[in-house]
C-alpha cells in the first residue's frame, strides 16, 4: 500500500503499520453509509427509469402523431375521390340533359381543389362542360328566370344576372328607337 492508501474498517483494532491510514467507522456509521449509498443508487435507477419511461413517452406521442398524420391523409384522399366522383356526376347529368342541369353553387370551388388530380381527359370533359353550360345560360338569358337562376353556380349566376341586364338594357334602346 502506498502513502495515500486508506484502510476502512469496521470497528476493527487499528494497524500498527504507519504507512497506512485507517479509519474506524462504528457499524451504526458503516450502516448510515451504507444505506446512503444505497438511497443513491436507488435514486440513480429511478431517475434512469424516468428518463426511458420519457423516452418511452416521447416514442408513444410520435407515434401517435404519426398515425394521426396518415389518418388524415387517408380521411383527405377519401374525401378526394368522394370530391372527384361528385364533379364527374355533375358532368354527366349535364351531358343527358337537355336544359341547364342543377349545380351547387360552390361546384367550381370544389373542381379547383381536384385540378392537380384532374386527367387530360377530365380537363377535356370539364372544357365541354363549362362551354355547354354556358350556351344554356346564354340561350336562357333572353329573360330572368328564377328557376334558372337557383339551377346555377355563384359564377354562372352573376353570369346570367349580367347577360340578363345587357338584354334587357339592349331590347330598351332598340324599343326606343323603333317607338320614335
Amino acid at each position: 500500500m502506498s502513502d495515500t492508501d486508506i484502510l476502512l474498517s469496521v470497528d476493527a483494532q487499528p494497524q500498527k503499520n504507519t504507512n497506512e491510514k485507517q479509519i474506524t467507522f462504528s457499524q451504526e456509521d458503516f450502516n448510515q453509509l451504507a444505506a446512503a449509498q444505497l438511497f443513491d443508487e436507488q435514486e440513480c435507477l429511478f431517475i434512469e427509469n424516468l428518463n426511458v419511461d420519457a423516452e418511452e413517452q416521447r416514442r408513444d406521442q410520435l407515434y401517435q402523431q404519426q398515425e394521426e398524420v396518415e389518418q388524415i391523409h387517408e380521411k383527405k384522399q377519401e374525401d378526394l375521390d368522394d370530391l372527384k366522383m361528385y364533379v364527374l356526376k355533375c358532368i354527366g347529368r349535364q351531358d343527358i340533359s337537355q336544359d341547364v342541369a342543377a349545380m351547387e353553387s360552390d361546384f367550381y370551388d370544389k373542381v379547383q381543389l381536384i385540378v392537380d388530380e384532374m386527367t387530360e381527359n377530365s380537363f377535356f370533359r370539364m372544357e365541354t362542360f363549362v362551354n355547354t353550360r354556358l350556351e344554356r345560360i346564354i340561350m336562357y338569358c333572353k329573360s330572368y328566370s328564377q328557376n334558372v337562376c337557383n339551377k346555377l353556380t355563384l359564377e354562372e349566376r352573376q353570369l346570367y344576372l349580367d347577360l340578363c341586364e345587357s338584354v334587357r338594357k339592349y331590347r330598351e334602346k332598340i324599343d326606343e328607337r323603333l317607338t320614335k
